[in-house]
């Protein structure tokens, strides 16, 4: 079960996200008309450094080391229907099997 709540239009997610940084580029994923670190949300029991594992796992087939927590970030942003509050650790992270499939095209 993904740590979030909702209540009316407000949403409350705790996410972790990844910093992976290749030879001056950076990965990012394009989600629905926006760009965002890889990652997602962590679920109920589950540590952020699992949870981001799993998710690069998920969406990216990769493997990824985690070198070191870099940011955590509390932030709310809104869009016309919904209002949102999120909590999220980012890490700076490695991963071999992205870089050498040529999946890090995005310059920083």
């Amino acid at each position: 079960m993904d740590i979030t709540f909702k209540k009316e239009n407000m949403r409350f997610k705790y996410r972790t996200s990844a910093l992976i940084i290749e030879n001056n580029h950076i990965l990012l994923q394009n989600i629905r008309e926006y760009w965002a670190l890889p990652g997602g949300k962590v679920q109920m029991l589950e540590d952020s450094k699992a949870a981001l594992k799993r998710e690069i796992f998920e969406e990216l087939d990769a493997e990824i080391e985690i070198k070191q927590s870099n940011i955590f970030i509390e932030q709310t942003y809104h869009n016309k229907e919904k209002s949102f509050h999120e909590l999220g650790i980012y890490y700076i992270c490695h991963s071999k099997s992205l870089w050498d499939r040529g999946i890090l095209y995005c310059l920083i």
